[in-house]
């Protein structure tokens, strides 16, 4: 049986027919599937595979102290917004070392270095010359480099250029992408990027051409999507001259992804994903529907690793049915009823809960939040999450849970070494959720914590405390958060008074965000700072005010050398 065959035949077995009268469901189908039922393209276009390899990160984000704690869970959690900072504190520095109004920008945003140019320049226009002393300076310290460039002969002033060995990451607009992309690779001889950004560019000069058509150089192995449907299938006639598997992974941003709506634009994705070995994938509900029949079929066949990102539309759950008891009970019922078929749940599809590595579910839109998991959909995702013995990290909203029951019942049913756990909207976290995630996540090192507090009892001991042998931790604390039990969590006691001087958490690297208006608190941390000494690690405080609230950001790591003996 053919690829195609095989497709059609497991959509035909798990077609269903609702009675929407009875099960009172609002537009459960109406996520990504507005198709006509036409055939897929041939499945000579599909092939086979089943080529793994190791996980490589398909792109950074870029902050201006990246700390290991934002890799594993602002990046890798692949999540809506995870291409913006984990934390609306957090600023990424930029500054414009050099410009020209009309002519060129020469930018420095945290660990990536971007250069507009405007116009053709001109080979003794002095602002050559400006952009590689400035690229000499910069660009060895970077890790990523994004170009817009207007004319194809701009990418002769980078010739020659031996500055950019450290570049994981290229970050270019598909327009020059497309017409002179591979230019910048041929004139850097240092520019060898692991990573290639595609991203969109809407000022288009469509009359400006060249004959130079871009090909992929083999050290590109993952490949980060930002961009039209269109281009997507630009990008498709370009992967084909690799064998199936034999890229490392590719990410297409929420953005991108939401805009695949026509029957082509899935087939064009379906046939992309089958290049890679890991793809991250976007659903907005539990609720299976008929392109994702498509895609878990793709996933078996080719054994890929997955990044899945449940969000939960602002559709799937009306707003009517939310504000009437009687009715939410009804709607929880009947919804559970028909999730009960483990053929409506995408989760629990076999090739996806054995092939997931990451695992999202936000509440994004804020859908959810008067409406939290009920029984039956705590039960069946329990089961789902049950069968994930592959599964590394997980990144779930507290809100979502109804109680802590519920809480317990859920991480009591993960059997996975879960190594990254990021839970976000953590307003009524307490102690004893700790105890539950340290009993059933033994090889866990990495938590991140977001919007901690105001109803809470957490602190950054109590954390410490129960779950041991963590690598990393991060906490947001809410802007109502007590700010008392920080400062009583990292300052040393001598005879029960307080000494300004950090307290070493027992830790090798550890992130707090918090805001506080009290002046006698600023002056401690002042204090703090400038008393600590550096022999253990090194302890930042960095703090910005806005209106009347000082917003601080506290970063401790110990040195390499001490981290071993601990």
């Amino acid at each position: 049986m053919n690829f195609l065959a095989e497709l059609e035949e497991g959509i035909s077995k798990v077609k269903v027919t609702l009675d929407k009268d009875k099960v009172k469901i609002n537009n459960i189908f109406n996520n990504l599937v507005n198709t006509t039922r036409e055939k897929l393209t041939p499945a000579t276009n599909i092939g086979v595979s089943t080529l793994t390899s190791k996980h490589i990160t398909p792109y950074d984000v870029v902050v201006k102290d990246k700390q290991i704690i934002d890799q594993f869970f602002c990046n890798l959690t692949n999540k809506i917004n995870s291409q913006i900072e984990l934390s609306k504190k957090e600023k990424v520095m930029e500054a414009f070392i050099a410009k020209e109004d009309g002519v060129f920008s020469f930018i420095t945003f945290g660990k990536e270095v971007q250069l507009y140019i405007f116009r053709k320049l001109t080979s003794n226009e002095s602002y050559n010359q400006i952009i590689r002393k400035n690229f000499q300076k910069f660009a060895p310290k970077m890790e990523s480099l994004y170009v817009v460039m207007i004319h194809p002969n701009c990418y002769e002033l980078l010739r020659g250029l031996e500055c950019f060995y450290n570049i994981k990451t290229v970050k270019i607009d598909v327009l020059s992408l497309q017409r002179n992309g591979n230019r910048i690779l041929t004139n850097c001889s240092s520019l060898k990027p692991q990573n290639l950004h595609i991203k969109e560019f809407t000022n288009r000069i469509d009359n400006i051409s060249d004959s130079e058509e871009f090909t992929f150089k083999s050290y590109i192995k993952n490949i980060v999507f930002e961009s039209d449907p269109q281009s997507l299938r630009w990008l498709l006639d370009r992967l084909e001259i690799y064998d199936k598997g034999e890229l490392e992974s590719f990410y297409i941003y929420y953005s991108s992804f939401s805009r695949l709506t026509t029957y082509d634009d899935k087939n064009v994705f379906l046939n992309i994903i089958t290049y890679f070995k890991e793809v991250n994938y976007f659903i907005d509900d539990f609720i299976l529907n008929e392109v994702d029949i498509w895609f878990a079929k793709v996933v078996g066949i080719f054994n890929l690793k997955l990044n899945i990102s449940i969000y939960f539309s602002q559709n799937s759950f009306n707003k009517n049915i939310l504000e009437c008891p009687g009715i939410i009970d009804d709607f929880n019922e009947n919804r559970g009823n028909f999730l009960g078929n483990p053929l409506n749940r995408f989760l629990s599809q076999s090739s996806v809960c054995l092939n997931v590595r990451k695992l999202a579910i936000n509440d994004f839109y804020g859908t959810r939040r008067q409406c939290p998991f009920s029984m039956y959909e705590i039960k069946l995702l329990t089961q789902d999450i049950s069968l994930m013995y592959f599964l590394e990290q997980l990144d779930i909203d507290l809100h979502l849970f109804k109680n802590f029951p519920d809480f317990k019942y859920f991480f009591n049913g993960i059997r996975s070494n879960l190594k990254y756990l990021r839970i976000g909207k953590c307003s009524t976290m307490m102690s004893y959720h700790f105890p539950v995630i340290a009993n059933n996540c033994h090889e866990l090192k990495y938590i991140c914590l977001e919007e901690v507090g105001p109803y809470t009892n957490v602190t950054i001991n109590e954390v410490l405390k129960h779950v041991k042998n963590l690598k990393a931790l991060k906490i947001t604390f809410s802007d109502f958060y007590n700010v008392k039990s920080i400062i009583d969590n990292l300052t040393k006691k001598v005879n029960g008074k307080r000494v300004d001087v950090l307290q070493w958490p027992d830790i090798n690297s550890l992130e707090v965000h918090f805001s506080t208006s009290d002046e006698d608190y600023q002056k401690i941390f002042l204090e703090l700072e400038k008393n600590t000494p550096d022999i253990i690690g090194k302890l930042s405080i960095k703090s910005e005010l806005v209106g009347k609230k000082v917003y601080y950001k506290i970063l401790i790591r110990r040195h390499e050398a001490v981290k071993t003996s601990f």
